[in-house]
């Protein structure tokens, strides 16, 4: 029942000093209070539904992607030398025997990082860690074909942007 009723007083939703006025507004207000109240629970309901359980449990996120540059090709292979380093790559998951993508505009290439050619098959991509030849110390990334010319294969040249990321696991 409504405060006035009880106390006499008005309350903010009896504009009224009629007590049967006043008993009716609170009750049809209350009503669309709960009614409100009762479409804005499914409604998060019907949201948390929408994403699945899956939003709440932990799971392996889609990767970073890199963006890099191509600094040179290599003159007797066309192998793809990077600006990106061994930090870099670590940093979003991406160490020795990882599977990752690279993708030259509208191409996307899939490379194993490994230590050498011998890790795939003749015809394969590799992706290497090489060190700068005048800092040891820098590192970067090289994206190469097992006998072949990566560089021609893609048509990419120096200055390009190329874009890298780990593959997720099935």
């Amino acid at each position: 029942r409504c405060c006035a009723t009880r106390r006499r007083l008005k309350c903010a939703f009896c504009p009224g000093p009629n007590e049967a006025d006043a008993d009716t507004i609170h009750f049809e207000r209350e009503t669309r209070l709960r009614i409100y109240v009762s479409y804005l629970l499914c409604s998060l309901i019907v949201a948390l539904l929408a994403t699945g359980c899956r939003s709440t449990l932990p799971q392996d996120r889609s990767p970073a992607v890199l963006t890099g540059r191509v600094i040179s090709i290599s003159q007797e292979y066309a192998n793809i030398n990077t600006d990106l380093s061994e930090e870099a790559l670590a940093a979003v998951g991406i160490v020795g025997g990882t599977q990752l993508t690279a993708r030259f505009g509208d191409q996307e290439r899939s490379a194993l990082l490994g230590s050498g050619y011998s890790d795939v098959p003749r015809g394969d991509w590799i992706a290497l860690i090489e060190r700068d030849e005048q800092d040891s110390t820098r590192t970067y990334l090289q994206l190469a074909i097992s006998f072949g010319n990566a560089a021609t294969e893609v048509g990419c040249a120096v200055g390009d942007t190329l874009y890298i990321e780990r593959e997720s696991s099935p």
